[in-house]
């Protein structure tokens, strides 16, 4: 198989990926507690309350490159977290860490774990 035709199958199974994901579009998506050092649960407040509403940060524009998307991508899925920190997060009730307590949606957390996963396998 040729790289035009490796390309093309791509292409195919990232639009029956899009067709699974409309199949489960009512399937709730299930939650996880997790501890997230007090220094990350405030960036991700910061990323939720920073005001984006006067520099035309509408979405994404017909110039933004693959790297811009994944990087606003990325920032929103911070900021939904820390929308759940803000409203629902906890300081550690052990007493023992400072660590927040927030209950998560999976997809979050995987959302993290993956940009945590690249940015470990990309160069400095």
């Amino acid at each position: 198989m040729d790289e035009s035709e490796r390309r093309s199958h791509y292409r195919a199974e990232a639009a029956a990926l899009a067709e699974v994901g409309e199949a489960l579009a009512d399937v709730d998506i299930p939650t996880v507690m997790v501890r997230l050092p007090p220094h990350l649960a405030q960036l991700a407040v910061d990323a939720w309350e920073r005001d984006d509403s006067d520099d035309g940060a509408d979405g994404g524009s017909s110039d933004e490159t693959a790297d811009e998307y994944v990087d606003r991508h990325r920032a929103a899925m911070l900021a939904l977290i820390g929308i759940a920190v803000a409203e629902r997060g906890t300081r550690d009730v052990t007493g023992q860490t400072d660590d927040v307590v927030v209950e998560l949606d999976v997809d979050l957390v995987a959302q993290a774990q993956e940009a945590a996963l690249e940015a470990s396998d990309t160069p400095a």
